[in-house]
Formats: C-alpha cells, sequence, structure tokens
C-alpha cells in the first residue's frame, strides 16, 4: 500500500485492512471481507462498494466518501486499486496491491 498520507495506512491506521475475499456481485457491486484492527484485535468486517456508470469505479461510505478505482488485474493473481478518500474536507488517496496466495507445494490428493 502507499497514500499521500501514510499515517492513514501504517499501524493503526483507519484505512489499514487486510483483505480475505473480494466478490463480483450479479449486479456489478463489489462485497469485499477484510480483516479491521478494532482495539488492538482484528474483527472481520464486510462491506459492498456500489458501481458507479463508469468501467472499474465504485463508491462507498468508510470513514468518509470513497470513489474507489479497479485499476489492473488478472483476475486469478492480482488487483490494483486507487482509493480516493474524502473525510472532512480532507482527501487522502491510497494505491493498493492485493495478490492470491499461491503454495508452492502441490496439494496432496485425498487417499481412497
Amino acid at each position: 500500500m502507499a497514500s499521500d498520507d501514510m499515517r492513514r495506512i501504517e499501524e493503526d491506521g483507519d484505512l489499514r485492512v487486510f483483505i480475505s475475499s473480494i466478490q463480483s456481485l450479479d449486479n456489478g457491486n463489489l462485497r469485499f471481507q477484510f480483516y479491521l484492527p478494532l482495539l488492538g484485535q482484528c474483527e472481520m468486517v464486510t462491506i459492498v462498494c456500489e458501481k458507479t456508470g463508469r468501467s472499474g469505479e465504485y463508491t462507498i461510505s468508510y470513514k468518509g466518501d470513497n470513489k474507489v478505482l479497479l485499476s489492473e488485474t488478472d483476475y486469478d493473481l492480482y488487483v490494483t486499486f486507487y482509493l480516493h478518500n474524502v473525510s472532512n474536507g480532507t482527501e487522502t488517496r491510497v494505491l493498493a496491491l492485493y495478490g492470491t496466495c499461491i503454495s508452492p507445494y502441490p496439494t496432496p490428493s485425498p487417499t481412497l
């Protein structure tokens, strides 16, 4: 992650999240499940970003008003998001790259 306000994505930052899953919904919206640090604990949170009229653009109200742009993806390996957050008149930009975790070891097949 990178941001023009590093405090918001550093440890205990309000925009620091740990993505668990991203799902494209039938209506074009995106469902995110992520872990968020709250009071020293990681809490699972689910939010839905609403699709706008522009390709790859979504909105969400979380810690202010947000525009989320899907910048680049290889649907099996990674996704890059650009977030523009406006909270109390202050703008913050975040660029985040999320990837899948692929094990270098083959999955053992069940024995019969």
